[in-house]
């Protein structure tokens, strides 16, 4: 007997006749413009940035808003379950997934296009509950058979053949032994993979034919130490040793070159973020006046500076957490500085000292419980909750109880 789709579970789906025009990402905030509730029972857990604004990956599947106005446009949930979320590098498909079911929706409309069961990948997953990585024109996922992997495209329905491909062996020339991870981005599919107790290797395709591009090894071409995640941004990716998108070695997925082993830090920076064009970094030093002034500073991965910005570190309260940099201006989410409540979002324009404007979210969130860790504070409101995305800033909220329900758009 074929099984049902989802479990059963009922599907709770609207669409829209809408089509958003693609807008630029702010480069900077003036005024908060809306606030965006989740339907009851699900909770926003990330935002994911799409060229026409943005998808909310909710508890139990997705929703789609209007980031110029906070309009609900779609929405696409399994009711009762836990769901995963991803959008394909150029926006167009967003697959929700659940109970070993994934559906694959039009990212303007929220139309369903197909619906297919994946099962459990288990140590041979890649990402999405298992069923693999969403690219532009299918689902790539992985299986391996006596140390033998083998990388595969099932194309979405309209969208041609798949393909097939195999890894390159290990240097020693044994197979390889586990996938540890795989990313996407527009341009490549890159697998992580071990090789051995202590060696990892990261190999690049090409997604449309899986043609394998380039590969690095640890030990050869970097260096790898414990067992931590990569995260992209754009097409440079980090290994995540401090917190999503901290750490300091970066590479080049497009090219397959190592950027940097170790991010340059001779002005004492403390490390903040990799950006897909340099990194931020924080530097702390006595003002002549008396007490402590914090530099937030953009730079390339070479360690020269771009753009600065100084605050009085008893204004920005968590020096290292809770930001956001745009292209003209830094953002910093923080207490009030009159009533030290909050929370409020200073507006740091790039080459000035002090906040040119504070903004108070009409939302809860709890800034002081997630200062202690770097990854705790990140997940909490860091990338993927508190995010630039064309049309509008977005922030979720952040209760210190319950579920996390609203979305706030800056602009």
């Amino acid at each position: 007997m074929e099984s049902e789709p989802f479990g059963g579970n009922e599907i709770v789906q609207d669409t829209t006749d809408r089509r958003l025009s693609e807008l630029p990402v702010p480069s900077s905030v003036s005024e908060v413009s809306w606030t965006w509730n989740a339907p009851e029972d699900s909770s926003v857990e990330e935002i994911l940035s799409a060229p026409t604004g943005a998808v909310l990956h909710l508890s139990d599947g997705a929703a789609r808003i209007d980031p110029a106005t906070g309009e609900h446009l779609w929405s696409y949930r399994v009711a009762g379950s836990v769901a995963d979320v991803a959008i394909s590098p150029d926006g167009s498909h967003t697959v929700v997934s659940a109970n070993d079911w994934a559906t694959v929706l039009d990212t303007d409309s929220g139309e369903e296009l197909q619906v297919f069961e994946h099962g459990n990948g288990g140590e041979e997953s890649l990402t999405l509950e298992e069923a693999g990585l969403v690219t532009d024109i299918g689902m790539v996922s992985a299986s391996e058979d006596s140390g033998n992997i083998t990388v595969e495209l099932t194309p979405w329905e309209g969208h041609g053949d798949g393909w097939s491909s195999t890894p390159s062996a290990c240097p020693s020339g044994e197979g390889l032994l586990k996938i540890e991870q795989g990313l996407v981005t527009p341009t490549r599919v890159v697998l992580v993979h071990s090789c051995g107790e202590g060696h990892e290797a990261l190999t690049g395709f090409d997604p449309d034919t899986g043609d394998e591009l380039w590969r690095l090894d640890s030990g050869k071409d970097f260096e790898f130490e414990g067992s931590y995640s990569y995260a992209a941004a754009g097409e440079v990716a980090v290994h995540e040793t401090f917190a999503p998108l901290r750490g300091t070695t970066v590479f080049d997925l497009a090219e397959g070159e190592v950027i940097s082993e170790e991010v340059p830090d001779e002005l004492d920076n403390d490390f903040l973020r990799v950006l897909p064009d340099g990194y931020l970094a924080a530097r702390r030093y006595d003002s002549p006046e008396g007490g402590t002034l914090v530099d937030y500073e953009s730079r390339e991965f070479r360690g020269e500076i771009r753009e600065v910005t100084t605050a009085d570190a008893e204004d920005v309260g968590a020096v290292l957490h809770h930001f956001l940099p745009l292209e003209g201006a830094f953002l910093k989410l923080t207490a009030d500085s009159e009533t030290e409540e909050g929370p409020v979002i200073s507006v740091f324009n790039w080459g000035e000292t002090g906040a040119e404007a504070e903004l108070n979210l009409p939302v809860e969130i709890d800034i002081y419980s997630n200062t202690t860790g770097f990854a705790q504070s990140d997940l909490a409101l860091g990338p993927g909750t508190f995010e630039a995305v064309p049309g509008a800033v977005m922030i979720r909220d952040h209760p210190s109880q319950g579920p996390t329900r609203k979305i706030v758009g800056l602009t």
